[in-house]
């Protein structure tokens, strides 16, 4: 973080250079602007950037977000304004959480600007919080990141269409895309393009549904098997036995609308019983994924590894590598169910981790993947000759 006079003016500097890289935004009217709010609060040694960074990016109330007296700077607001514009048309999709240790993608100036001046005080949304409302906006929006004509009554009904179908975040996040693509190289189609960023990002998040379904399954089967031979085929019924004791209670919270129903036992302690479903099988649908990984990580802690996610050659892993290959499906899975926007990074990061946890549960990913194209490429097309099901299996035998 800089502060004082130097600090502001190489704020200023950096902001000047975010600026030329801006398409749709008055480039020098905002430099002058920006750059010279940033020298005049430089002497009051309020780290201008960082706090128009806080007002623009994640959409903060100034006056709460800055020292005393910032928000009451003339035209700051206004500064604030522009740089929130400026985020969105310089395409900044949101940089990971500094707690995270990995740094943000160097595509843009912008990104390192905001990255360097907000220095593990801000963790901005992936998309900024002043959203058009109407799908007119929205399609001009994209629209106007493209570059394209905003007055072209086809590229807007054909955008919101494609809006309609997809929704607004996903088509902006493509676009986004495109738009830093423009700036690196160059794009003769950004329409075409935009529509080829979210058909790759609805492909890598397909493939990655196979993982993120084939590790939920294999640990909730994981489970079942462990504890049916050790607590019997009611196993399910005492939370206590797969849960640590401190955390029965918010499981029973979270679970309060799922169909999982209690009873207080009767003597010491009062310990509760899960008294529906009566099946473990039943209870381990209803069962969140988040609080399936917490069974898993415990009981992988306290057998010492022997528990489960044992390789079929006996190999164990560590508690560390177990919850890091877990957790990783997690968040996955929940990228896949809500259609998220991913970086390549990011993929590659699920698909990897996904592939090292499906290989220790036993399964033939390829052999498993070829099966499943297979037999929809059949449901795809009806007089196409389908393959034998019962020879597809992934796992492995």
């Amino acid at each position: 973080m800089y502060s004082g006079s130097r600090g502001a003016e190489e704020a200023a500097h950096a902001a000047q250079l975010t600026c030329v890289a801006v398409d749709g935004v008055d480039r020098l009217e905002t430099q002058l602007v920006v750059a010279q709010e940033a020298l005049d609060v430089a002497d009051a040694n309020l780290e201008a950037i960082h706090y128009i960074s806080c007002g623009g990016v994640a959409g903060y109330d100034v006056s709460h977000s800055a020292k005393p007296g910032l928000a009451r700077q003339p035209g700051l607001r206004a500064v604030l304004d522009r740089w929130r514009q400026m985020v969105y048309l310089a395409g900044y999709a949101g940089t990971r959480s500094p707690h995270t240790g990995r740094a943000p993608p160097p595509s843009t100036s912008l990104t390192l600007v905001l990255y360097r001046y907000t220095v593990m005080n801000v963790n901005p949304p992936s998309i900024t919080p002043q959203d058009p409302r109407t799908l007119d906006g929205r399609s001009v929006q994209v629209l106007t990141v493209l570059g394209l004509p905003t007055d072209d009554a086809v590229w807007r009904d054909r955008i919101k269409t494609f809006i309609v179908c997809n929704g607004y975040h996903s088509v902006l996040s493509a676009a986004l895309a495109t738009a830093r693509r423009m700036r690196t190289g160059r794009v003769s189609a950004p329409w075409g393009y935009t529509v080829g960023v979210y058909n790759n990002n609805l492909a890598q998040l397909s493939y990655l549904y196979y993982l993120t379904h084939w590790a939920e399954t294999g640990l909730r089967s994981q489970l079942d098997l462990h504890y049916v031979i050790a607590n019997g085929e009611a196993w399910h019924r005492f939370p206590d036995n797969y849960l640590p004791i401190g955390r029965v209670d918010n499981f029973f919270a979270a679970h309060n609308e799922t169909g999982i129903h209690w009873e207080h036992l009767q003597g010491p302690g009062r310990r509760r019983e899960i008294v529906a479903p009566t099946s473990p099988a039943d209870f381990l649908e209803r069962v969140t994924m988040g609080w399936l990984i917490q069974m898993v990580i415990y009981l992988h802690l306290r057998t010492r590894s022997r528990g489960i996610l044992v390789a079929r050659s006996g190999d164990t892993i560590t508690t560390t590598e177990a919850t890091s290959l877990v957790e990783t499906a997690r968040d996955a899975r929940n990228a896949v169910a809500h259609n998220r926007s991913i970086t390549l990074d990011q993929y590659t990061r699920y698909r990897d981790r996904l592939l090292r946890l499906l290989k220790i549960m036993r399964y033939d990913v390829d052999k498993a993947v070829a099966g499943v194209e297979s037999l929809r490429a059949a449901l795809l097309n009806p007089r196409r000759p389908s393959a034998d099901p019962g020879s597809l299996s992934g796992v492995s035998n």
